[in-house]
């Protein structure tokens, strides 16, 4: 790297050759000016030292211009403020020092680059055991420039080994975020993946669940053209059949709720309530997003974040179907005439009949029936009327018009 190394280094004086200190040193300093390249490593300790230190500043100063001219690399020490001002103001030339404990006197053992340092000479003396008066005295005799020097110097490396400190902690406590933050993400992966498994489990027990209901349908069904192949049908036969058919109707509804979507309100609100399609339960809004595209949904203590096609109007809530699940196809047993005659009747009498007339009307999948009653006192058509009510198949009734039977007669219509 280097083509050559020089250095001046300790006390070579030398009373045989009559070598001062100064003129030991300057006689390798006098090699280094000659020699030195731009691939050559100076070193050099206490220059400008061994002599009258103001001619020692001054030729220091002119071998520092020599080494920038020449653009060589060195590494030079020295004590003299002078000298460590000087470097400020050279470009290519930069301070540097062994950090220094100024309160416990104990060297740091660390290079401090762009600091030039405090001697301590008159602290390392005091530590040492020199009379503290003669400390103080020769503290009297520094200039004032010098005591305002050696105080800013020791103020700032202070100030920065503190400043250090902090920097060091807040690394410290970056990387102990970042550990954090990656043991979240991993909790937060485990809950997606947690999620995802209670999703399915839940699809797959509501597939089973109305896997069960429509089976329990169909064998209600068969059970009602049993009743109904009978050639005689009793009384005990009739509120069989209808005990059967209340059943049906049961299992009608939590087919529907499953698998009917109804859009909900898209201003939903916090605290309001909500069904969950895939999960197949009701939940509390806890949260609306701004963009009004999602919301925050607490199910049994879970929180999810869910889309508006995701969730519909809770269940067991008045809400008008979008559509009715179709009725079983079921052949009629026998002819079935839509007209049914209760003229004649009492009114627990006519219902029954009624009861058993709409059953059967609704196995034979007839869209429309009528029902002669006759005017009377209208006693017998306002038991009808209000029976026709409670049903929650049928979907329209009216008096006949004009050539149908007039108030004779009441028209119903199933859905």
């Amino acid at each position: 790297v280097f083509d050559n190394v020089f250095s001046d280094i300790g006390d070579e004086q030398s009373i045989e050759n009559s070598l001062s200190t100064f003129s030991s040193h300057l006689k390798n300093i006098i090699e280094m000016a000659e020699k030195c390249t731009s691939k050559s490593l100076i070193l050099l300790d206490e220059i400008g030292g061994g002599t009258n230190p103001d001619e020692g500043i001054a030729l220091a100063k002119a071998l520092f211009d020599k080494f920038v001219q020449t653009k060589c690399f060195g590494i030079i020490t020295t004590h003299y403020s002078a000298l460590k001002e000087y470097a400020f103001s050279c470009p290519l030339m930069k301070n540097a020092s062994m950090e220094f404990d100024s309160r416990s006197y104990q060297p740091l053992y660390k290079i401090n680059i762009g600091s030039p340092g405090s001697s301590n000479a008159l602290a390392i003396a005091e530590k040492l055991g020199l009379n503290k008066e003669l400390v103080e005295k020769a503290r009297g005799y520094l200039s004032d420039s010098a005591v305002v020097y050696e105080r800013l110097i020791n103020n700032a490396e202070q100030v920065k080994r503190e400043a250090e400190k902090l920097y060091e902690e807040n690394y410290a406590l970056k990387e102990k975020n970042k550990q954090t933050e990656r043991e979240i993400e991993l909790e937060k992966e485990k809950f997606l993946k947690e999620k995802e498994k209670f999703l399915a489990n839940t699809k797959a027990e509501g597939r089973r669940i109305l896997s069960e209901k429509i089976e329990e349908a169909n064998d209600l069904i068969g059970e009602i053209k049993e009743i109904l192949s009978k050639p005689e049908i009793d009384t005990g036969d009739l509120i069989k059949a209808r005990s059967l058919k209340n059943k049906i109707d049961k299992a009608q509804n939590f087919y529907e709720e499953k698998i009917s979507v109804r859009n909900v309100d898209k201003t939903l609100k916090v605290g309001d309530r909500v069904y969950c399609v895939d999960l197949g339960k009701n939940a509390t809004v806890t949260k609306v997003f701004e963009n009004k595209k999602k919301i925050m949904v607490d199910c049994d203590g879970m929180e999810l974040t869910l889309s508006y096609s995701q969730v519909s109007e809770p269940l067991n809530e008045k809400v008008k179907r979008s559509f009715t699940v179709s009725r079983p196809n079921v052949s009629a047993l026998e002819p079935f005439n839509n007209e049914i005659n209760l003229i004649g009747q009492n009114v627990d009498e006519a219902l029954m009949n009624l009861s058993y007339f709409l059953d059967k009307a609704q196995l034979n999948n007839v869209e429309e029936v009528r029902i002669i009653h006759g005017i009377g006192l209208q006693k017998l058509s306002k038991a009808i009327h209000n029976y026709l009510k409670t049903q929650k198949n049928v979907e329209s009734f009216r008096f006949g018009k004009y050539g149908e039977g007039q108030n004779g007669v009441t028209i119903v219509k199933f859905k």
